[in-house]
């Protein structure tokens, strides 16, 4: 069995007042008593002083009253309680309710993407293979006139092509059920890979600094995915500011979980943008597809933690800049 928590005052002091009612209600009882003994008031039935039996009537109907009054102040603890418990039922409720929407619309649109995967990737890939062809032939000099032009179409239906290629593996990674292989992950050498994956992008004029308050240990939890997220932030965070400011990756742990942060000082999110960052499809971004920042999200849901935007923690001034903040819940690794 488990040991039984200790009381609270507040609970303590709901479940004595019954019998401080009852306490409370004699001693008042008892003060009457003597009260009407001291001015001497006296009591007859039938000719008989009966005194005693009165001041104990008095007292019984007191302590009695007390005790029932005590009970009422239970009752209305009790039905705060519950009004407190089913509230939180509801909101735990309600929140389900919008979590497994939001799974059925996933599934829809998994089925939908796998669809027109299927649909579009074979022809991309006969598209893609001409204009292969086609670049070769212009590359071995058989289309002498106009062959500039020819070259420069090649190549712009070819980066075209690979380019709803990427859009199509990200929508099928973004609405695919994440399937995580647990395991210990180091945190330290999960932020060398990701800023490792991010140095092609880092231009000489983007400064990458590197925050961690103590060791950061170790969470549980996919190594490769978690790699993923954070150096898709990383390259979010290169990319807003424009080959020119400054980056920081902070680590925090704490007791319970561990917080990552990777802040720039790029034009930051409005509050507008901050409500749907996370949002499949929504994008600021010319030639964003709008599923990193979503897949990334899911990614984190399914470790079981959060990822968010912090206002005002950028690296500017005055904390000017975007913020993402990613929290992990600490775990004990479970043997299979």
């Amino acid at each position: 069995m488990e040991p039984s928590k200790p009381l609270s005052q507040s609970q303590l002091r709901y479940r004595l007042a019954p019998t401080l009612g009852l306490v409370g209600g004699g001693l008042l009882g008892f003060v009457d008593a003597i009260y009407f003994s001291s001015i001497d008031l006296s009591a007859q039935l039938g000719g008989q002083q009966v005194n005693p039996v009165v001041v104990l009537g008095f007292t019984l109907t007191l302590a009695l009253f007390g005790y029932i009054l005590g009970r009422l102040v239970v009752a209305r603890a009790q039905a705060q309680a519950d009004r407190r418990t089913i509230a939180a039922q509801h909101d735990a409720l309600r929140q389900s309710q919008q979590a497994l929407v939001q799974q059925e619309k996933l599934a829809a649109l998994g089925r939908l993407v796998a669809s027109i995967a299927h649909e579009l990737r074979n022809p991309l890939g006969v598209i893609r293979s001409a204009t292969g062809l086609l670049q070769e032939s212009t590359r071995q000099g058989a289309a002498p006139q106009g062959m500039p032009k020819l070259r420069r179409a090649a190549q712009l239906v070819t980066e075209e092509v690979d380019h709803m290629n990427a859009t199509i593996t990200a929508l099928l990674a973004f609405a695919r059920p994440t399937a995580l292989e647990r395991q210990e992950v180091n945190l330290d050498h999960m932020l060398d890979r990701a800023l490792h994956l991010t140095e092609a992008q880092a231009r000489p004029g983007i400064e990458v600094e590197r925050s961690v308050a103590g060791s950061p240990g170790t969470v549980v939890g996919d190594a490769n995915l978690l790699t993923q997220l954070l150096a898709g932030l990383l390259d979010n965070a290169c990319a807003a500011t424009n080959g020119q400011g400054r980056i920081e990756v902070r680590a925090v742990p704490g007791p319970t979980e561990m917080r990552i942060e990777v802040a720039d000082d790029g034009p930051g999110i409005d509050a507008e943008a901050a409500l749907r960052v996370f949002e499949p499809f929504y994008t600021t971004k010319a030639s964003g597809t709008g599923l990193g920042l979503a897949l990334a999200h899911h990614i984190a849901d399914a470790h079981g933690g959060r990822l968010e935007v912090i206002e005002g923690a950028g690296t500017g001034p005055e904390g000017r800049g975007a913020c993402l903040r990613l929290s992990l819940p600490r775990e004990e690794p479970t043997d299979p």
